[in-house]
Protein backbone atom coordinates (compact mmCIF):
# COMPACT_ATOMS: atom_id res chain seq x y z
CA UNK A 1 0.00 0.00 0.00
CA UNK A 2 2.78 2.50 0.67
CA UNK A 3 4.42 1.88 -2.38
CA UNK A 4 1.19 2.51 -4.50
CA UNK A 5 1.08 5.65 -2.15
CA UNK A 6 4.03 6.66 -3.16
CA UNK A 7 4.49 6.57 -6.39
CA UNK A 8 1.20 8.56 -6.42
CA UNK A 9 2.78 11.15 -4.20
CA UNK A 10 6.11 10.99 -6.56
CA UNK A 11 3.99 11.24 -9.90
CA UNK A 12 1.85 14.32 -8.48
CA UNK A 13 5.35 16.21 -7.91
CA UNK A 14 6.85 15.39 -11.26
CA UNK A 15 3.62 16.94 -12.96
CA UNK A 16 2.01 13.67 -14.25
CA UNK A 17 -1.49 14.64 -15.74
CA UNK A 18 -3.15 11.79 -16.18
CA UNK A 19 -2.33 8.63 -13.74
CA UNK A 20 -3.81 5.22 -15.24
CA UNK A 21 -3.74 2.28 -11.90
CA UNK A 22 -4.12 -1.27 -12.33
CA UNK A 23 -6.34 -1.85 -9.41
CA UNK A 24 -8.32 -5.37 -9.02
CA UNK A 25 -12.12 -6.19 -10.30
CA UNK A 26 -14.42 -5.50 -7.51
CA UNK A 27 -12.46 -3.34 -5.03
CA UNK A 28 -14.72 -1.06 -4.59
CA UNK A 29 -17.39 -3.69 -3.39
CA UNK A 30 -15.94 -6.26 -1.20
CA UNK A 31 -14.04 -5.56 1.99
CA UNK A 32 -11.99 -7.93 3.91
CA UNK A 33 -9.55 -9.74 1.03
CA UNK A 34 -6.29 -8.43 1.81
CA UNK A 35 -4.84 -7.47 -1.61
CA UNK A 36 -8.29 -6.28 -2.51
CA UNK A 37 -8.40 -3.61 0.33
CA UNK A 38 -4.77 -2.47 -0.09
CA UNK A 39 -5.55 -1.31 -4.14
CA UNK A 40 -8.64 0.07 -2.39
CA UNK A 41 -6.76 2.38 -0.15
CA UNK A 42 -4.37 3.34 -3.03
CA UNK A 43 -7.89 4.24 -5.70
CA UNK A 44 -8.79 6.20 -2.38
CA UNK A 45 -5.29 7.99 -2.28
CA UNK A 46 -5.52 8.38 -6.05
CA UNK A 47 -8.72 10.10 -6.42
CA UNK A 48 -7.63 12.47 -3.36
CA UNK A 49 -4.22 13.50 -5.18
CA UNK A 50 -6.17 16.06 -7.35
CA UNK A 51 -4.68 14.43 -10.74
CA UNK A 52 -6.38 12.93 -13.65
CA UNK A 53 -7.05 9.47 -13.40
CA UNK A 54 -8.18 5.61 -14.92
CA UNK A 55 -8.75 3.30 -12.63
CA UNK A 56 -8.32 -0.20 -14.72
CA UNK A 57 -9.98 -3.21 -12.36
CA UNK A 58 -8.50 -6.40 -14.05
CA UNK A 59 -10.71 -9.68 -12.74
CA UNK A 60 -8.75 -13.36 -12.53
CA UNK A 61 -5.50 -12.90 -14.94
CA UNK A 62 -5.86 -15.75 -17.70
CA UNK A 63 -1.86 -16.37 -17.09
CA UNK A 64 -2.79 -18.14 -13.88
CA UNK A 65 -4.35 -21.44 -16.19
CA UNK A 66 -0.86 -22.16 -17.56
CA UNK A 67 1.63 -21.44 -13.94
CA UNK A 68 2.82 -24.41 -12.26
CA UNK A 69 0.08 -25.74 -9.55
CA UNK A 70 -3.04 -24.41 -11.94
CA UNK A 71 -5.08 -27.50 -11.51
CA UNK A 72 -4.88 -27.09 -7.32
CA UNK A 73 -6.06 -23.42 -8.03
CA UNK A 74 -8.64 -24.97 -10.41
CA UNK A 75 -9.62 -27.05 -7.57
CA UNK A 76 -9.83 -24.44 -4.99
CA UNK A 77 -12.01 -22.24 -7.48
CA UNK A 78 -14.82 -25.39 -7.93
CA UNK A 79 -15.01 -25.61 -4.29
CA UNK A 80 -15.59 -21.93 -4.07
CA UNK A 81 -17.95 -21.18 -6.82
CA UNK A 82 -19.73 -24.24 -7.80
CA UNK A 83 -19.73 -26.29 -11.37
CA UNK A 84 -22.21 -23.77 -12.84
CA UNK A 85 -20.99 -20.08 -11.51
CA UNK A 86 -18.66 -18.49 -14.23
CA UNK A 87 -15.47 -16.48 -13.26
CA UNK A 88 -14.56 -13.42 -15.28
CA UNK A 89 -10.71 -13.15 -16.35
CA UNK A 90 -8.94 -11.00 -18.36
CA UNK A 91 -5.82 -11.77 -20.66
CA UNK A 92 -2.44 -9.36 -18.72
CA UNK A 93 -1.98 -8.24 -22.95
CA UNK A 94 -5.85 -6.72 -22.79
CA UNK A 95 -5.29 -4.78 -19.59
CA UNK A 96 -2.29 -2.75 -21.54
CA UNK A 97 -4.77 -2.04 -24.59
CA UNK A 98 -6.90 -0.77 -22.25
CA UNK A 99 -4.28 1.26 -20.36
CA UNK A 100 -3.17 2.75 -23.89
CA UNK A 101 -6.79 3.74 -24.64
CA UNK A 102 -7.27 5.43 -21.70
CA UNK A 103 -3.42 7.06 -22.44
CA UNK A 104 -4.80 7.91 -26.05
CA UNK A 105 -8.08 9.34 -25.62
CA UNK A 106 -8.13 10.86 -21.99
CA UNK A 107 -11.04 13.09 -22.46
CA UNK A 108 -13.41 9.27 -22.73
CA UNK A 109 -11.45 7.62 -19.91
CA UNK A 110 -10.09 10.24 -17.32
CA UNK A 111 -12.50 10.03 -14.35
CA UNK A 112 -13.53 6.42 -15.38
CA UNK A 113 -13.60 2.88 -12.95
CA UNK A 114 -13.27 0.38 -15.68
CA UNK A 115 -13.41 -3.27 -14.85
CA UNK A 116 -11.63 -5.47 -17.15
CA UNK A 117 -12.78 -9.40 -18.50
CA UNK A 118 -12.08 -10.57 -21.64
CA UNK A 119 -14.46 -14.28 -20.80
CA UNK A 120 -16.88 -15.81 -18.46
CA UNK A 121 -16.59 -19.57 -18.12
CA UNK A 122 -17.23 -22.35 -15.41
CA UNK A 123 -14.64 -23.97 -13.75
CA UNK A 124 -15.52 -27.86 -15.90
CA UNK A 125 -15.72 -25.18 -18.88
CA UNK A 126 -12.14 -23.38 -18.04
CA UNK A 127 -10.58 -26.99 -17.96
CA UNK A 128 -12.34 -27.97 -21.29
CA UNK A 129 -10.28 -24.88 -22.86
CA UNK A 130 -7.50 -25.52 -20.91
CA UNK A 131 -7.39 -29.53 -22.22
CA UNK A 132 -8.38 -28.54 -26.08
CA UNK A 133 -5.06 -26.35 -25.96
CA UNK A 134 -2.66 -29.32 -24.78
CA UNK A 135 -2.35 -28.26 -20.90
CA UNK A 136 -3.54 -29.65 -18.23
CA UNK A 137 -7.19 -28.86 -17.25
CA UNK A 138 -7.46 -31.43 -14.64
CA UNK A 139 -8.39 -30.60 -11.38
CA UNK A 140 -9.75 -32.28 -7.71
CA UNK A 141 -12.38 -29.85 -5.61
CA UNK A 142 -10.92 -29.12 -2.38
CA UNK A 143 -12.80 -30.00 0.92
CA UNK A 144 -13.75 -26.95 1.85
CA UNK A 145 -13.00 -27.00 5.64
CA UNK A 146 -9.09 -27.36 3.96
CA UNK A 147 -10.15 -23.89 1.96
CA UNK A 148 -11.64 -22.11 4.33
CA UNK A 149 -8.23 -23.03 6.63
CA UNK A 150 -6.05 -20.91 4.24
CA UNK A 151 -7.85 -17.49 5.98
CA UNK A 152 -8.08 -14.59 4.70
CA UNK A 153 -6.58 -15.36 1.29
CA UNK A 154 -9.86 -18.11 1.04
CA UNK A 155 -12.12 -14.84 1.13
CA UNK A 156 -11.48 -13.84 -2.42
CA UNK A 157 -12.81 -17.29 -3.67
CA UNK A 158 -15.85 -17.60 -1.99
CA UNK A 159 -16.32 -14.04 -2.72
CA UNK A 160 -16.44 -15.50 -6.36
CA UNK A 161 -19.01 -18.02 -5.78
CA UNK A 162 -21.16 -15.13 -3.48
CA UNK A 163 -21.26 -12.45 -6.60
CA UNK A 164 -17.62 -12.21 -8.02
CA UNK A 165 -16.52 -10.00 -10.88
CA UNK A 166 -19.01 -7.91 -12.51
CA UNK A 167 -17.41 -6.43 -16.05
CA UNK A 168 -19.34 -5.40 -19.28
CA UNK A 169 -17.85 -7.80 -21.22
CA UNK A 170 -20.03 -6.68 -24.19
CA UNK A 171 -19.31 -3.32 -24.02
CA UNK A 172 -15.58 -3.64 -22.93
CA UNK A 173 -15.40 -5.26 -26.64
CA UNK A 174 -17.38 -2.44 -28.58
CA UNK A 175 -13.81 -0.43 -26.84
CA UNK A 176 -12.05 -3.28 -27.71
CA UNK A 177 -12.67 -5.83 -30.87
CA UNK A 178 -9.65 -7.34 -30.36
CA UNK A 179 -10.27 -8.16 -26.78
CA UNK A 180 -8.95 -11.89 -26.06
CA UNK A 181 -11.14 -15.13 -24.81
CA UNK A 182 -9.35 -17.77 -22.69
CA UNK A 183 -9.18 -19.94 -25.97
CA UNK A 184 -8.03 -16.67 -27.87
CA UNK A 185 -5.14 -16.19 -25.09
CA UNK A 186 -3.89 -19.55 -25.22
CA UNK A 187 -3.58 -19.96 -28.82
CA UNK A 188 -1.24 -16.59 -28.66
CA UNK A 189 0.22 -18.34 -25.71
CA UNK A 190 1.00 -21.62 -27.57
CA UNK A 191 2.58 -19.55 -31.19
CA UNK A 192 4.94 -17.62 -28.88
CA UNK A 193 6.24 -19.94 -26.92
Amino acid sequence: MQQGKTLIDAAKAAGVKHFVYSSVGGAERVRGIPHFDTKWEIENHLRASGMAWTILRPTTFMDVFTMRGASVGLGMMATAIGQEKPLQMIAVLDIGVFARLAFDDPDTYVGQEIELAGDSLSVPRIAEVLHGAGRNGKYRRMPKLMLKAMGKESRMLFWFGESGYAADIPALRAAHPGLLTLEDWLSVVLETR
